[in-house]
């Protein structure tokens, strides 16, 4: 039995992880609906980055799940203190901990494929184009190390749960989380850091700036929650026997980590339920539908110029937004992914920019129609 003394050593982390497993899945939900209710308002098509968050949901959905069994097997309790044979608690623990990794390999990447999608899709520049290839890679890179390592970790795979077994299990657990967390975290930095350069040389009031910066940067709670994690990490006593002690701060942070990180790709998309909780109103949410139904009747005073659809050349630089009810800066990126047939109004958007230069670009995934006031 585990419980080999008469006062067992005293602590309760329970509580935390029941918290952190029950409240951040909800945030987590709340967030993805939002987000398409959102895509809804503005009659705005599925897209990529769409498909990879609700792939991201439906992962973390199951790494809560399996942090429910991790609680249940007595992760967050002394080891000593749970009335359980200790072969039992360890068989437990480790099938879930294997399953959790897996669990969080595939919540979290494509969360960060979900971030470079959206990129993909709302700037138009082709600078941008590459580094988002590249950090596309090594997410699917790391993926894939982190999944092979899981599979790999004994041999046979079941000798890391069930301790029956003579196995070789030669990966060090401490080095190979403090190792993929750092790179897990390079990575979203580096991800969160791509846009700035492109929102710094936006021609619009400081304010206005700031507010895109700000929608961009949510992500970083998702690199709050990695650090603490790499810190968990150092710390981690893998030698020591009372795993549900030692484990249990780590399955609580990882529990929050890949919740944030899809309710961080889902706020960039939630400016259109902003608007309609703020203003009360979606009429500058819905401003290029009821502009393009009355275009027949303005004949006369515009004229129209079409751009027909080039997925590398059609794009309009966002820039000049007019602060006091011209088209904010999310209408703008979302008339850029609305479904076929849409005509969108882009009166305050700039001229073509020149090829290279930074800024952020309104590609044209449909033939959108210009206006061009006398």
């Amino acid at each position: 039995m585990a419980l080999v003394s008469s006062n067992p050593p005293t602590g309760d982390l329970q509580p935390n992880l029941h918290a952190a497993v029950i409240v951040t899945p909800i945030i987590a939900i709340i967030a993805v609906g939002l987000r398409f209710l959102a895509r809804r308002l503005v009659h705005a098509s599925m897209w990529l980055d769409d498909w990879l968050t609700l792939v991201a949901l439906a992962m973390t959905i199951g790494f809560d799940v399996n942090i429910f069994f991790v609680i249940k097997s007595g992760t967050g309790l002394h080891l000593e203190a749970i009335n359980r044979p200790t072969i039992l608690i360890y068989h437990d623990f480790f099938l879930c901990l294997w399953i959790g990794e897996l669990f969080y390999t595939f919540a979290l990447a494509p969360a960060k494929l979900a971030f470079l999608a959206f990129y993909w899709r709302i700037f138009g520049v082709s600078s941008i184009r590459m580094p988002v290839k590249i950090l596309a890679t090594a997410v699917t890179l790391w993926s894939f190390i982190r999944i092979v390592v899981t599979l790999c970790h004994c041999t046979p795979v079941e000798a890391y749960w069930d301790k029956t077994i003579q196995g070789n299990c030669p990966i060090n657990d401490q080095k190979y989380f403090v190792g993929s967390v750092i790179a897990h975290l390079f990575m979203d930095l580096t991800i969160l850091a791509l846009p700035v350069p492109y929102i710094k040389s936006l021609n619009i009031s400081f304010y206005q700036k700031f507010c895109v910066f700000a929608m961009f940067l949510f992500g970083g709670f998702i690199c709050f929650a990695t650090i603490i994690q790499i810190i968990i990490c150092f710390k981690l006593n893998v030698t020591s026997p009372d795993v549900t002690w030692n484990f249990a701060l780590m399955a609580l942070w990882a529990t929050v980590e890949v919740n944030l990180a899809v309710t961080a790709v889902c706020l960039p998309s939630l400016r259109p339920i902003y608007r309609l909780v703020v203003d009360g109103s979606l009429k500058s949410t819905q401003r290029s539908a009821i502009h393009s139904a009355s275009w027949n009747d303005r004949s006369n005073h515009q004229t129209r110029n079409t751009l027909k659809k080039d997925f590398s050349d059609s794009t309009q630089q966002l820039a000049g937004l007019d602060a006091d009810g011209g088209r904010s800066f999310t209408e703008g990126l979302e008339a850029s992914s609305r479904g076929s047939g849409t005509i969108c109004e882009m009166d305050n958007l700039s001229p073509l920019a020149p090829e290279g230069k930074h800024g952020i670009m309104v590609k044209s995934e449909v033939d959108v129609q210009l206006s061009a006031r006398n």
